[in-house]
């Protein structure tokens, strides 16, 4: 049993040392196999995941008795806010698709009640009410969301009734947290924010030490490259160092040779605007070095 531990041990090892050095080691070149000639040219693509959230804020028919009735600030005007919250460098796996969503438990939705278009039928008609009418109905929109928390709280304890228990209160407190709810995006308004990724696959070129993305603007979010009115978001990449190789370069008098390249340190900074997003040190094969190792004599 000892043995047969220290074999998969021994595997283990083996396979997690392979899968470390193939991002950093390739064969380079014309590759003969099996009577098969081919060339192969290493390349690091690399992904970049920008993490975008939207807000989106819509006001309310009553926003400007907010503070006067309810004590608090609603919203006035109708925005719309994009934000870069995160970004990622990672390379590529052979597979990339051109966009990329987050897990359910990575997008966010918040909001007073509802969807982002439509507010809940409360009645009023804000067209139709002058001043001091609108005023009028936004009090007592206010004296009933103040009814409803009362009501809420006598079904807590026990006050409106001792015969409300078990699925019945709690049916019923869902039902007045939905009218609350209801009656104060009536002050307060909507606010929904949603979060979601922008995928973009780069090719690192040599010779090329900066590449444009796109573009990023705070009110209409990720834009093409060629749209000017937005910030630029730029990846740099600089050389740091050469990955260590572990065999010794092969002699002139080698009869057999294999060249492989190994990848160097590259740093990965993301840039949007002035600002730096993200930075992280990757190992590209555009960056590296070809060496060229003895191959064992046929026998």
């Amino acid at each position: 049993m000892k043995s047969i531990l220290s074999l998969l041990l021994c595997t283990t090892l083996f396979v997690g040392n392979a899968a470390a050095q193939s991002t950093r080691v390739s064969r380079t070149g014309l590759v003969e196999e099996n009577g098969c000639v081919e060339v192969i040219v290493p390349a690091s693509p690399l992904a970049v995941d920008l993490v975008v959230e939207k807000e989106v804020v819509t006001v309310g028919p009553y926003a400007r008795y907010a503070q006067k009735f309810l004590g608090v600030r609603g919203a006035l005007s109708d925005k719309t806010l994009y934000t870069v919250k995160e970004a990622h460098i990672a390379l590529c796996p052979e597979r990339v698709p051109a966009e990329s969503t987050l897990p359910a438990d990575r997008i966010q939705m918040t909001n007073y009640l509802g969807d982002e278009e439509n507010f809940s039928r409360v009645p009023f008609d804000k067209r139709s009410l002058s001043d001091e009418s609108l005023e009028t109905a936004a009090r007592n929109a206010a004296n009933t969301l103040f009814s409803i928390r009362q009501h809420r709280m006598e079904l807590i304890t026990s006050e409106a009734g001792e015969h409300v228990f078990g699925a019945g209160l709690q049916a019923a407190l869902k039902e007045l947290d939905r009218q609350e709810q209801a009656y104060t995006e009536l002050f307060l308004g909507k606010r929904v924010v949603t979060t979601s990724v922008k995928r973009i696959v780069v090719v690192p070129d040599p010779a090329k030490q900066k590449y444009i993305l796109c573009r990023f603007s705070t009110d209409r979010g990720v834009l093409p490259d060629s749209d000017l009115t937005g910030d630029i978001v730029l990846l740099q990449l600089d050389k740091e160092a050469d990955c260590a190789f572990p065999l010794a370069p092969a002699s002139p008098k080698a009869a057999r040779t294999a060249t492989y390249r190994v990848a160097a340190d590259v740093a990965c900074t993301l840039y949007c605007g002035t600002e730096i997003v993200t930075r992280t040190v990757l190992p590209l094969f555009e960056f590296g070095r070809d060496v060229t190792v003895a191959l064992p004599g046929k026998k």
